[in-house]
């Protein structure tokens, strides 16, 4: 049984800013910020929390990687946090992963952690199983900031701009067919030697890109840097919720104009036609777990604006049927059909088949099991992965492909979205040299 230790900070702020810097020398991190959104889909129960240092963990690939999730929390009755990689879909449907990829990193990790800090309500709880934490405030209270340097790095497409376009019309060849309807495409861009500071840069990242989904792990020498906008699924109760997006536009300086691009988003045909899409299939997907009759759009494509970017963004929900189980929810909607396409088994077959690389934990979801087995994931786009013990540093991108699609148009949609990391990590030159 968990102690609570309520901590009235007078800059709550700041004290959780040194938590995060004094959550260096641990193992195991996972920190969630919602950025302190407050739309009416946003989460109230924290502004932040991070969990540190690990109790037990669970680290499994796709061969009953699930099973031994729910084994685990059995035994385990406590708060989890973890990953979930695409590539565990090889464990709910017959599909294969044969494309290399250059992490090598489980494919399902959770950990229990020694202690969890929740900033909410301008108060910091620290949950802990010592009674009184008084002295580990006392120690982070004295945690000098390490001093501030340029983090830099030199990204390469893994892909040729004319294989992008090539295969986006081969894509649409099979939309053309009956095969899939839709198909989201992503492509790689890494650094083999990076030598960066994965704090300095989710610190960073925050300051100016903050979203409703961020979100900072790590496991040794793994690090996870994600400014996510999207919910994969949420259980609270018995109620679940979904958030598909799909729909992009560049934010601009100009008022004026930035409200000319908001307006095209909301009126372009293309993007509401794949959200649609999106949000059927993520409908159908939870139909699975949900009692009869309890499915509903929420919200259909409504326009939310990020720092860099406008996005069309569905809600979903649903009443999780009495004989589900938490995990049961889980499995039927994952991977997120906003990073697959739909059908969602053809669509993955045929992202096996275009894509080079194998995505991991890029598209998979990142977030925390409550002891209640309630829980709250991300979709892990604009997410940075970094090993420091190889110094591989990748990011992913990626984009829906429908029977209307423009390759070229999809093309600069990806240097739009991924664009943000070029400038945190002061990319030059040509990235695709």
């Amino acid at each position: 049984m968990r102690n609570i230790f309520i901590l009235r900070h007078d800059n709550p702020d700041l004290f959780m800013s040194k938590v995060f810097e004094w959550s260096k020398q641990f193992s195991d991190i996972a920190f969630y910020n919602n950025s302190q959104y407050t739309n009416q889909w946003a989460d109230t129960e924290f502004h932040q929390m991070l969990a540190v240092d690990a109790l037990n963990t669970i680290s499994a690939n796709a061969n009953g990687a699930f099973e031994q999730l729910d084994k685990f929390a059995n035994q385990n009755p406590d708060w989890m946090f973890g990953y979930l990689s695409y590539d565990l879909k090889n464990d709910l449907e017959l599909l294969p992963s044969q494309n290399i990829g250059t992490f090598r990193w489980p494919e399902l990790y959770f950990f229990i952690p020694k202690f969890i800090f929740f900033y909410k309500n301008d108060l910091i709880e620290i949950h802990s199983f010592i009674v009184d934490c008084q002295d580990i405030i006392n120690e982070i209270e004295h945690i000098r900031f390490s001093e501030k340097s340029i983090q830099k790095a030199q990204f390469r497409a893994n892909f040729r701009k004319s294989d992008y376009l090539k295969n986006v019309e081969l894509i649409k060849q099979h939309i053309e067919n009956g095969d899939i309807y839709e198909m989201n495409y992503c492509v790689e861009f890494t650094d083999f030697q990076a030598d960066i500071s994965p704090f300095e840069i989710y610190s960073e990242l925050m300051q100016n890109f903050p979203v409703p989904f961020s979100s900072f792990f790590k496991h040794q020498n793994a690090y996870i840097i994600s400014a996510s906008p999207e919910r994969f699924l949420k259980k609270k109760g018995q109620k679940l919720l979904s958030q598909p997006i799909k729909g992009t536009a560049q934010r601009h300086q100009s008022a004026a104009y930035d409200e000319i691009m908001k307006t095209n988003l909301r009126n372009n045909t293309k993007e509401i036609a794949e959200n649609v899409m999106i949000a059927d299939l993520v409908r159908n997907d939870l139909s699975r777990v949900a009692e009869k009759g309890s499915v509903k759009v929420d919200e259909l494509a409504g326009l939310y604006s990020y720092p860099t970017v406008h996005q069309l963004i569905s809600t979903i929900s649903a009443q999780l049927a009495k004989d589900k189980t938490w995990l049961d929810a889980i499995k039927a909607c994952f991977p997120m059909g906003s990073m697959t396409g739909a059908p969602k088994v053809a669509a993955m077959k045929l992202i096996e088949n275009f894509e080079n690389t194998k995505r991991g934990v890029y598209s998979g979801a990142l977030g925390y099991i409550s002891p209640d087995r309630d829980f709250d994931f991300n979709v892990l786009i604009r997410t940075a992965l970094y090993d420091a013990a190889t110094k591989h540093l990748s990011v992913m991108v990626g984009g829906a492909i429908t029977a209307l699609s423009i390759p070229g148009e999809e093309f600069e949609e990806c240097l739009i979205k991924i664009n943000f990391w070029f400038r945190l990590l002061n990319t030059d030159g040509d990235i695709f040299s």
